[in-house]
């Protein structure tokens, strides 16, 4: 799949049809296709998931694995070439600059492998980046639909005032969700103190508190 119509050329002149034939060369925006669909007619017309491999325009890296994470249960395995620092975000710990939204969202839909970095001198022209190659494994359980938009916009409030403290950065999240809405309480019952911040917590915390979330919207009737 290919947006630039030079690239095109070249890809049709390296892979003549003729030569060959099961390779589909599709002249689109990543962004704009519809992958759904295509994952789901390479499973029925297969019964195998779909395989990505690609080297991701770095301008669109992170919206493009988000795409990728809404039909996780369609794909199998994904092998990547990323910029260094959206690499690093997605294999990050907990209390690093980098961990955040991308890598807890990750978690929830695949496991995540870094493999090896290319240096930009293996590029023609050089870029002033270096690249990464890695690989993400999807989970047959992962998190699909309203389940993981809904995580995704909890992970945006507790991340959106990073140094905050979670009583305060869920406040106006948990106003909106809750009709009788306690953050420390909701903390509470998650086994998470108020007093740490979004950065400091591990993904399995993100979720636990998420299902306390959903429980508390189930009881209230939403």
């Amino acid at each position: 799949m290919e947006v630039d119509p030079q690239c095109i050329a070249i890809l049709q002149k390296r892979f003549p049809i003729s030569d060959y034939a099961h390779i589909e060369l599709v002249r689109s925006d990543v962004l704009e296709y519809d992958l759904l669909s295509l994952a789901r007619q390479t499973l029925e017309k297969t019964g195998r998931k779909l395989r990505v491999i690609g080297n991701l325009p770095y301008n669109i890296s992170s919206p493009l694995l988000f795409r990728l994470f809404e039909i996780a249960p369609l794909l199998s395995k994904a092998v990547l070439m990323l910029q260094r620092e959206v690499a690093q975000r997605l294999i990050a710990r907990p209390c690093t600059k980098s961990y955040g939204i991308l890598r807890i969202a990750c978690w929830v839909v695949a496991e995540a492998q870094l493999h090896f970095h290319v240096p930009a001198t293996a590029f023609v022209p050089s870029p002033t980046i270096v690249s990464s190659v890695m690989s993400l494994r999807f989970r047959p359980d992962a998190w699909t639909g309203t389940t993981f938009t809904g995580f995704v916009k909890l992970l945006h409030a507790a991340f959106g005032q990073r140094r905050k403290k979670l009583r305060n950065a869920l406040k106006k999240y948990v106003s909106t969700h809750l009709a009788k809405p306690c953050v420390e309480e909701l903390l509470q019952q998650a086994a998470i103190s108020p007093d740490r911040r979004a950065e400091e917590l591990a993904p399995e915390e993100f979720v636990s508190l998420y299902r306390v979330l959903q429980q508390g919207q189930s009881h209230e009737g939403f």
